[in-house]
């Protein structure tokens, strides 16, 4: 009978942890990344635009694999702070690092995980040094600071504010922008034509850039990584990028823009858009012809 309990005691616990999970969409202050190298900044160029978004709260707007996403009240940047599972795995792997038979191999993940946590903060330094225009980041914010407002409210997916000191973690703020497809969906269902044409001539020139640049985007997914300001085409990812000059190579670049726009004609077939089409199919040749 006392083994039941236990049973059932630890299914209850189980439960209610993934309720709360699903609830808060997993987020919680103690997943976001803590920083551990001070700045050699004395102030950043926006601070007084940082200081005036910081007074009032960010609400919570989704998430993905790198961070959380808080909107501003206003309704025009979103502030994304960085999860820390790279620090967390770390960890738990640091543990067995003192175990004789486990010693190496966890070693070995330990330094896996850091490097995989430079080269998102590596990733962000590009964003931010190389492409500000083309991400829409006035932000980034990669080290120990002291000169930000010492707190900012986040509010939950549960409608609970929270504060933290935004000069302690990691974060980047952007300006807030639309998925590609709804932005495309909303001008073909308003029959504006000439508009989807020179939104899909700012997400070609936006691919093109990149790789004339030498930046490598580890995940092109148009759908869920580019996004609009107006017609103007943003990438909204900044997390999977890197320097690769030889991208810029014209056969291999052809093949990949090829490949990257393959699933956007697609979905245009899909929405009964000829004539989208064939001016994509034209923009891209002109392009890549040049």
């Amino acid at each position: 009978m006392k083994f039941k309990w236990i049973i059932l005691v630890v299914i209850c616990c189980f439960a209610t942890a993934r309720f709360c999970h699903k609830q808060t969409q997993g987020f919680s202050l103690a997943k976001i990344h803590k920083l551990t190298s001070p700045s050699t900044s004395s102030g950043s160029q926006d601070q007084e635009l940082l200081t005036q978004l910081f007074q009032r709260p960010f609400t919570y707007w989704g998430r993905g694999l790198q961070s959380f996403v808080f909107l501003s009240e206003d309704g025009t940047y979103v502030i994304k702070l960085f999860n820390n599972r790279y620090q967390r795995k770390s960890w738990y792997y640091s543990l067995c690092s003192h175990l004789p038979f486990l010693e190496q191999w966890a070693r070995d993940k330990i330094s896996y995980y850091r490097n995989q946590q430079q080269k998102v903060f590596q990733s962000y330094s590009i964003a931010y040094d190389d492409m500000r225009e083309q991400t829409g980041l006035i932000y980034a914010h990669l080290s120990l600071t002291a000169y930000l407002p010492d707190t900012i409210t986040l509010v939950d997916p549960l409608h609970i504010a929270h504060q933290l000191d935004p000069n302690q973690v990691g974060f980047i703020i952007q300006k807030k922008a639309e998925l590609a497809y709804p932005t495309l969906l909303r001008l073909i269902q308003n029959r504006d034509t000439e508009g989807a044409k020179s939104a899909l001539a700012s997400l070609l020139d936006l691919i093109l850039w990149k790789f004339h640049h030498g930046i490598r985007d580890n995940d092109p997914l148009i759908r869920t990584n580019i996004g609009f300001i107006g017609l103007t085409a943003m990438q909204l990812d900044v997390g999977p990028l890197s320097k690769d000059f030889s991208i810029a190579d014209p056969d291999f670049m052809r093949q990949e823009v090829m490949r990257i726009t393959a699933s956007l004609k697609n979905w245009l077939n899909n929405q009964q858009c000829p004539e989208l089409i064939n001016y994509l199919d034209q923009e891209l040749e002109k392009a890549l012809s040049s």
